[in-house]
């Protein structure tokens, strides 16, 4: 499913930086991803699933905006800056403290 609008990950991470105030930033290259991540001490085994997901999602291409929110539910999708407005106001990006 998906909202009403084709985004790329650099336009999605935009939006989420928006609506955080943190500004987020897409090099496109997984690579320089995991080496990051593994630096900053993240688990490799999370960084290793993260970046399966995104090589799986990067094969099968540019998304195509359906209307299956709107079939299924009866209403328009709200769009992906208004999803992460939402988001980022009841905390889904707040820090997290073990």
């Amino acid at each position: 499913m998906t909202g009403p609008d084709a985004l790329s990950f650099a336009d999605a991470l935009a939006a989420i930086g928006r609506a955080t105030g943190l500004p987020q930033v897409f090099h496109g290259d997984k690579d320089t991803y995991r080496a990051g991540q593994l630096a900053r001490g993240r688990p490799a085994e999370t960084v290793e699933r993260e970046t399966g997901a995104y090589t799986s999602l990067a094969a099968l291409g540019d998304a195509r905006p359906s209307d299956t929110v709107r079939r299924v539910t009866g209403r328009h999708p709200k769009t992906f800056e208004i999803y992460v407005r939402e988001a980022a106001a009841s905390g889904a990006w707040a820090p997290r403290t073990p």
